[in-house]
């Protein structure tokens, strides 16, 4: 039975998806303890049930509170895809960097700014802090920048209106390529005194050691000076987008495009550019055929005869272009082109290793927002939002000073005189942009990482059970178990044969069957045989089987035993699981949490049979939603679900109907010495009583038809 209102095939394509995010959360925080030798470290996704409810973090792809990571996947490419991956390890990185070096709540620095700007310079220290933590970050671990660089470079190029002040988020993210930044600088529409100087708030913070509160006094000036600049000259120019993005921790406010769009964009952009240029070159020729027939109509006019409007331009012409002014900036730009020619490539989008020294990464930053905040709590301001993703570099810099002049490493010039305002090329930022994707696509190392994570999410141990080990004695196993165990695998094999290669005959395609042709009913097109290949796959059969191991199932009210014919039972169907190739899981449940019999790989031993003892109440709640998670997200084709119990539930048992209906498979109710409460019969497929191990042989023989109604409809 499928879930209500939801095809089967799509939830069962969610369920898989839930644990498979669940695999890559357990290796992201796997990796992030390693890094930062803390345990207290972790990554949940929202699709796992990581809380995106708050106001601050509503819409934003990742934050952390200081310990946990929570990625939004909802906002992210798509985690197939190498793209997704890449671009999702680098929000891990970057909120991991906040939890290393990000100031915590309880510091002079984060103090201040509640106090003095009461939370209106949170975009300026989230700007600033940014490329600090991530320069930090690349200090220690080099390999992270290539991933780091993916959720900044899908920022930029959704929406070009963000570009005028982009240069302000990769300024100092000196991971990224160098012609990027170049282009971007160039396309800054504040002038070069307002650019200047905020590259040198930039530089200037991004090597301040926080973890000495000695130094929060001037990174609180820094902050309020950026924030007058960017409420100031730059107001008009930075885009909502921007200041969102700014709000949430950097450019990963604006992730939400699909990575694998990038080249379409880039292509867009470039034929918007090309067909802007023809329209400019159409526009020139006219007004030059316009210019010539002036000309020509002016020849033909009567000596001593003036335009008045000539005569305007005569004269106003030198004031237009002074000697020296419109022609020299084109060839500065020219100029430094030639200055930065051979900045553009290096390896790796990588640089040389100044910021190194630069930026020191020792082990006293470590743990700052735990080690400086007041009260010893782990949490960073408030927790943080978004996360570029951007980490600044320390082999990213080439011949960047990190103290320094930005236009040593993008225009070439002392002063850090550029080429004017809103001057760059559309075509050429297009090109960087292009280049910086292709070495993303092309890197080994990325591809090792994305391979690796691809692994780690398609393992098919994530099905195991968490649960932990019931404690069991072993008993001999009598003939008349073992006999029975040989029926239900002959039984188990029917699965197999049905899908077993042979003649299919009687078919409406294939070759002639003569004889059917002879004796067929006129218009009866079922005349002929055709080869049917073998489909083994579609044979594989999950299980999952609970036992009920309450006080109730012992005798100890007038009953006889009940606990010893359930384990017997329950042998005699995992041995025949075991022997048909199943994988197969069997739980105990009381009125805690279920504990593991039989593990998902484990074979039962064809000698001895697993006893437990009884104890406690009984809720079946917790091992149906445990039987639910295996069988809802196994990719095998066939499930059977089963649960053996006397039938004396107590506890909460409200939606437990509703919990089995959403396992999808065969479900079978097996009663010992009773029979299945009437409120339940309805959530099961087959519904049986049984007192010894032989009578398990019915019960399977009525399940594996169920499951071969199910297969024939899947045909």
């Amino acid at each position: 039975m499928s879930t209500p209102n939801l095809p089967e095939a799509v939830q069962q394509w969610k369920d898989r998806q839930v644990a498979r995010l669940g695999a890559l959360a357990t290796t992201l925080t796997t990796t992030d303890r390693i890094l930062t030798g803390r345990r207290d470290v972790g990554v949940k996704f929202k699709s796992q049930g990581a809380d995106f409810t708050g106001r601050k973090v509503k819409n934003v792809p990742a934050y952390t509170d200081g310990k946990n990571i929570s990625i939004n996947d909802h906002m992210l490419p798509d985690l197939r895809t190498k793209q997704g991956l890449v671009t999702t390890l680098g929000l891990n990185y970057h909120e991991l960097a906040h939890n290393m070096f990000t100031p915590g709540a309880g510091t002079q620095l984060v103090r201040s700014l509640k106090r003095e700007g009461g939370g209106d310079w949170d975009m300026t220290f989230n700007l600033l802090e940014d490329a600090r933590i991530e320069s930090l970050l690349v200090s220690k671990y080099k390999s992270a920048a290539k991933f780091l660089s993916a959720p900044v470079l899908e920022f930029i190029i959704k929406d070009e209106k963000t570009w005028p002040t982009a240069h302000l988020f990769t300024h100092g993210r000196r991971f990224l390529r160098k012609d990027v930044r170049r282009e971007l600088r160039n396309f800054f529409e504040g002038d070069d005194s307002i650019r200047d100087e905020c590259e040198q708030i930039i530089d200037e913070y991004r090597v301040l050691d926080l973890s000495f509160e000695k130094n929060h006094g001037r990174a609180l000036e820094l902050i309020k000076r950026l924030h007058e600049i960017m409420n100031g000259p730059l107001s008009q120019c930075l885009t909502q987008e921007e200041k969102d993005a700014m709000n949430q921790h950097g450019a990963c406010g604006g992730i939400g495009s699909p990575f694998g769009d990038f080249q379409n964009k880039l292509m867009d952009i470039k034929k918007e550019s090309q067909e802007a240029s023809r329209r400019m070159q159409d526009d020139d020729a006219a007004e030059e055929e316009d210019e010539e027939e002036e000309d020509a109509s002016e020849d033909a006019a009567p000596e001593g005869e003036m335009d008045d409007e000539d005569d305007i331009e005569d004269e106003e012409g030198p004031e237009e272009q002074p000697e020296g002014d419109s022609g020299d900036v084109g060839d500065d730009q020219e100029d430094d082109g030639d200055d930065i020619e051979d900045e553009d490539d290096y390896e790796d989008g990588d640089g040389g290793e100044d910021d190194e020294e630069d930026i020191d990464s020792g082990d006293d930053q470590d743990g700052v927002s735990g080690d400086e905040s007041e009260d010893g709590d782990d949490s960073t301001q408030g927790g943080t939002e978004g996360g570029s993703a951007g980490v600044g570099t320390g082999d990213v810099g080439d011949d960047d000073d990190a103290s320094g002049d930005a236009s040593d490493d993008v225009d070439g010039q002392p002063g850090g005189v550029g080429a004017g305002v809103g001057a760059g090329s559309i075509e050429d930022l297009a090109e960087a942009l292009a280049g910086a994707i292709e070495d993303l696509e092309e890197d080994s190392d990325v591809e090792s990482e994305v391979s690796r994570l691809r692994e780690a999410m398609d393992d098919d141990t994530l099905l195991d059970t968490v649960m932990p080990e019931i404690p069991y004695r072993d008993a001999p196993v009598e003939a008349a178990a073992a006999q029975s165990a040989s029926v239900v695998t002959r039984e188990l094999q029917k699965l197999n044969t049905q899908f077993e290669a042979g003649w299919d005959y009687g078919s409406d395609y294939g070759r002639l069957n003569t004889q059917l042709a002879m004796t067929a009913d006129w218009g009866d097109m079922n005349i002929f045989d055709h080869w049917e290949e073998g489909r083994e796959m579609d044979a594989a059969l999950e299980a999952f089987f609970a036992v009920d191991r309450s006080s109730s199932m012992s005798g100890y009210y007038g009953n006889k035993d009940l606990m010893g014919p359930a384990c017997k039972a329950l042998w005699v169907i995992k041995r025949a699981l075991d022997d048909v190739d199943a994988l197969s899981t069997v739980c105990t449940f009381d009125d805690g949490s279920p504990h593991k019999l039989y593990g998902r790989g484990e074979k039962a031993n064809p000698s001895s049979i697993r006893m437990v003892t009884p104890s406690g109440g009984t809720n079946p709640l917790p091992v149906i939603n445990e039987g639910r998670r295996i069988l809802n997200t196994s990719e095998r084709p066939n499930k059977l679900f089963g649960i053996i119990t006397d039938g004396d539930w107590n506890g909460n048992t409200s939606g437990i109907v509703d919990q089995l209906n959403a396992i999808r498979g065969t479900r079978v109710f097996i009663g010992i010495g009773t029979s299945c409460n009437p409120r339940f019969r309805e959530a099961f497929d087959v519904v049986a009583t049984i007192n010894e191990p032989r009578d398990i042989i019915e019960v399977i023989r009525q399940c594996v038809v169920s499951m071969l109604n199910e297969a024939a409809k899947r045909r």
